[in-house]
C-alpha cells in the first residue's frame, strides 16, 4: 500500500491518474490521453513513473490497480495463460480414466481441459468435482455420472468451497484425483496456496 507522504508529491495530473484508476481499476493511454486533454507521449511516462513507485502496475496499453480485487477472477482470465499446456495437460490426464472409475476433478482451467477431453466411449464412470463449469461441460456424456460436491459456493468462480467439498470427496474412494495441490499427506492432507486443505 502507497505511503501518504508518497501520494502527497504527486503532480496533479498523477493524482487524477490515479483516481480514475480507482473508480475504474484498469486505465487506458489512450483514454487517459482524450480525459486529461494530454498527449499519449506526456500519459506513458506519467504511468511509468507512478508504476516505479508502485502506485499502479504498468500493463501493455495503460495501467491496473495494485490494490487487491474485491472478486475472484472469472475463470476465463487463467485460461487464457499457458491454454495450450494445458490443453495438452488436460489430454493426457483424460487419458489415464478407465471405465468404472470414480475420479475427482477440482476446480481449475486445466482440469477443465481434462474434463472436456475425456472420451466419448468411456462408461460406468463416476466424476465428483466442486466447479459447476466442469460439472455442465459433462452432463451430455453418456458414460459418466456427474456428482456435485456440496458447500458455499463462489457463483463469480462457479466452484463450491474446496475445504469442506474436497473433505467430503474424502470419505468416498476414488480411483483417481486431479486436484490442486502443492502437498500431500499419507493421512489424506493437502496443502493448497499455504493453507491445509
Amino acid at each position: 500500500m502507497p505511503d501518504t507522504e508518497a501520494l502527497s508529491q504527486l503532480h496533479p495530473r498523477h493524482e487524477r491518474i490515479l483516481e480514475l484508476l480507482q473508480r475504474d481499476r484498469m486505465v487506458e493511454v489512450v483514454r487517459l490521453s482524450d480525459r486529461l486533454g494530454v498527449s499519449a507521449v506526456t500519459i506513458r511516462p506519467d504511468l511509468d513513473s507512478l508504476d516505479r513507485r508502485m502506485l499502479l502496475r504498468r500493463i501493455r496499453g495503460g495501467a491496473t490497480s495494485v490494490q487487491a480485487a474485491r472478486f475472484v477472477r472469472p475463470l476465463e482470465l487463467p485460461s487464457q495463460s499457458f491454454a495450450e499446456e494445458k490443453e495438452r495437460i488436460g489430454v493426457m490426464a483424460a487419458m489415464m480414466v478407465r471405465n468404472g472409475e470414480t475420479i475427482l476433478i477440482d476446480a481449475g482451467t486445466t482440469k477443465r481441459a481434462m474434463a472436456l477431453a475425456l472420451p466419448q466411449d468411456l462408461h460406468d464412470v463416476v466424476v465428483m468435482t466442486n466447479n459447476l463449469e466442469i460439472a455442465i461441460s459433462l452432463e451430455n456424456h453418456a458414460g459418466i455420472t456427474v456428482m456435485v460436491t456440496g458447500g458455499p459456493g463462489a457463483i463469480c468462480a462457479s466452484e463450491l468451497d474446496r475445504k469442506s467439498s474436497i473433505a467430503k470427496s474424502f470419505a468416498i474412494a476414488t480411483n483417481v484425483s486431479i486436484m490442486t495441490i502443492v502437498g500431500a499427506e499419507p493421512r489424506q492432507k493437502t496443502t493448497n496456496s499455504g493453507s491445509i486443505q
